[in-house]
């Protein structure tokens, strides 16, 4: 079994298990999931929570491994694609990828107190296009009756970002306080991202943002960059 995990803003726990026969460890491996026993799952663990839950399988992918080896203290690296979810993938591998995630789909920077609107900047890991259809998002990480789903025609481009405005008047019917919460579950209920802010991190003129760009932690930023990479001019907060 291997694993890979990434602790959020929140203190949850998003992780993936690709489990493998032994003898398949070797430098320079391209296995695809499905094949010869090569299986996986997407899984979250909430805050506090003893044990991981939410478990999605991967469907279609593919584990390069850069290295590896079966000796104790080996180390191992290597690069995992696909989709999960439950269902088949999409027959067209050209075609953006819809309501089983990625898992490269990533919460970047957050407006709570936008003009003339809240909006939160997502990023696309991948290197396929995402379509947001099959995703849905809410400003509450515990209750499912709250969670809107995207409108129909948002697609984010492999490796590029997206503005996403937040109107409480329109779509989706709610708008970001300054001491907050927002979420993006598929709409089979496996969390994608989340992120969680106090009072002071968000106020009006400044955003929530990764620093370094897409790989840091949050924080507050004095020159909002929406749907452009993230500077590292911080209010020091």
């Amino acid at each position: 079994f291997l694993s890979v995990m990434r602790l959020a803003a929140d203190f949850s726990i998003e992780g993936f298990t690709v489990w493998l026969p032994v003898d398949l460890l070797s430098p320079g491996a391209e296995l695809v999931i499905g094949e010869r026993g090569v299986g996986g799952v997407h899984w979250t663990m909430p805050p506090g929570a003893a044990a991981p839950e939410d478990f999605v399988p991967i469907v279609a992918g593919t584990l390069e491994l850069a290295a590896a080896g079966t000796k104790r203290g080996a180390a191992i690296s290597g690069r995992l694609s696909g989709a999960f979810g439950f269902g088949a993938p999409p027959a067209d591998d050209a075609a953006a990828t819809t309501g089983q995630a990625t898992g490269e789909l990533l919460i970047n920077e957050v407006a709570a107190q936008g003009d003339p609107l809240d909006w939160v900047e997502l990023y696309n890991a991948a290197d396929a296009d995402l379509a947001l259809a099959g995703f849905v998002i809410a400003d509450d990480l515990k209750d499912a009756g709250k969670r809107v789903p995207f409108p129909a025609d948002l697609v984010i481009p492999a490796g590029g970002y997206l503005r996403v405005e937040l109107d409480k008047d329109g779509w989706p019917g709610f708008a970001l306080g300054r001491d907050e919460e927002f979420g993006i579950w598929t709409d089979g209920g496996a969390l994608s991202a989340s992120i969680d802010w106090d009072e002071g991190q968000a106020d009006a003129g400044t955003s929530f943002a990764r620093l370094p760009d897409i790989t840091g932690d949050f924080r507050t930023v004095g020159a909002p960059t929406p749907g452009a990479p993230n500077r590292a001019a911080a209010t020091g907060q």
